[in-house]
């Protein structure tokens, strides 16, 4: 997820993104508990080649 903030605190043109990444995802195991999985982190070519 992204945010474009377009202002800083003095109302000045402050163009910046503020981003969540996700690293991973929770789910339910067989045993009853949790457990953490990471995903593949994404290629050079993908990330210079995303659009917003």
């Amino acid at each position: 997820m992204t945010i474009i903030q377009r202002f800083g605190s003095a109302l000045n043109l402050n163009i910046h993104f503020h981003m969540l990444l996700l690293e991973g995802a929770i789910s339910e195991n067989s045993w009853g508990g949790n457990t953490f999985t990471r995903i593949k982190a994404a290629s050079d070519y993908r990330l210079a080649h995303t659009y917003f």
